[in-house]
């Protein structure tokens, strides 16, 4: 059974102020009681969702509507829908409207772009085309006040900007076209995006995203595995601590620096693989470029054992102990010690180094 119930207003009632561009604003709130006892989730069309800590088990959702005319703002609402033990607060827009503008942090004034009336996004069933300089101005920013710690918490920001500060648990996070900002995070950790960068800082847990356009960038993460798959976008990832890394990354540069990993898999079409270990902790790895350099740095006490082979290229050895040996002319193996990590590199069309850190 689907209950669906509108979500009334704050006592506060509406706030409406002469803001630039000729806009006004309103807010709005609505809770979840005890929402980190089951699953819930928040999601939006367009503007800044920010979820950080808040106090008790309640989930309240704030929200400040930027319109172009108080009538606009006067019909968006927030719904509450739940199904099962998942309750989702939604920003519900105007019906008629399809054509919206919006604005930016960092945009510093107006936007001009002449040549597109948007990029079009899907969001409750209806089509919307977004633009920063085209359309009705009308967008939501969203402040989300959690438990420090819950059960699953799902969060679908379509365009804007996506932050989030210091909770733990099963989170997810979806957008089409904006940035996300995650810092002090933990648990299960789920991202998925057509467009948008990502920018992480101290995470523990477990990492899993998928991003079509957008550079990551991670620095401080300790924890099970971190899985990162990009199209067009560099990785960055330093300070990890991980039980395993994987990789998967189409036209784009791939660097993983300051680590302290047991199994590493990583596969790049299209860009270059930098990898460097701190420790002697490596029992793994296996590294695929195509049309790119693979580098591997590693302790100076390191105990391996590599093969690698390339197609066209070359291979530096850059331990002067470590008996290297042809098995064919693109072929060779490299080992330093008994036993250690055990390496496969291949490349296509690129360069592949191992040296002491």
């Amino acid at each position: 059974m689907r209950a669906i119930a509108r979500v009334l207003l704050a006592g506060t009632g509406l706030l409406f102020t002469a803001a630039t561009r000729g806009e006004v604003t309103r807010t709005l709130s609505a809770e979840i009681p005890e929402g980190a006892r089951a699953g819930f989730a928040v999601e939006n069309l367009v503007g800044t969702m920010r979820v950080v800590v808040g106090s008790g088990d309640t989930v309240v959702v704030g929200a400040t509507v930027h319109a172009e005319s108080q009538s606009l703002a006067d019909q968006v609402r927030l719904d509450r829908q739940t199904a099962g033990s998942v309750t989702t607060i939604s920003v519900r827009y105007p019906e008629g409207t399809h054509a919206l503008r919006y604005h930016q942090e960092g945009d510093g004034g107006e936007v001009f772009d002449f040549f597109s009336a948007g990029e079009s996004h899907h969001y409750r069933g209806r089509s919307f085309r977004l633009s920063r300089s085209h359309g009705t101005l009308l967008y939501v920013d969203l402040e989300i006040q959690i438990p420090a710690r819950i059960s699953v918490g799902q969060f679908r920001n379509l365009v804007g900007r996506l932050e989030a500060d210091g909770v733990q648990g099963k989170l997810s996070f979806e957008v089409e076209s904006a940035d996300l900002k995650l810092e002090r995070l933990g648990g299960a950790l789920s991202l998925r995006g057509t467009s948008g960068d990502i920018e992480a800082s101290e995470i523990s847990g477990d990492w899993s995203s998928e991003f079509t356009s957008g550079d990551c960038q991670i620095t401080g993460f300790h924890g099970g595995t971190l899985a990162i798959k990009t199209t067009s976008g560099d990785i960055e990832a330093r300070e990890i601590s991980a039980d395993r890394i994987r990789i998967r990354a189409t036209s784009g540069d791939t660097s993983v620096e300051d680590a302290d990993v047991a199994e590493l898999e990583t596969r790049s079409t299209s860009g270059n693989i930098d990898f460097e270990e701190r420790t002697n902790r490596l029992t793994r790895a296996q590294i695929q470029a195509t049309s790119g350099d693979a580098h591997l740095r590693l302790p100076p006490d390191a105990v391996f054992q590599a093969e690698a082979g390339f197609d066209s290229g070359d291979f530096h050895m850059g331990y002067r102990d470590a008996a290297v040996t042809a098995r064919g002319e693109r072929h060779m193996t490299g080992q330093r010690g008994t036993g250690g990590a055990r390496i496969e590199v291949e490349t296509t069309s690129g360069n592949i180094d191992i040296d002491p850190r």
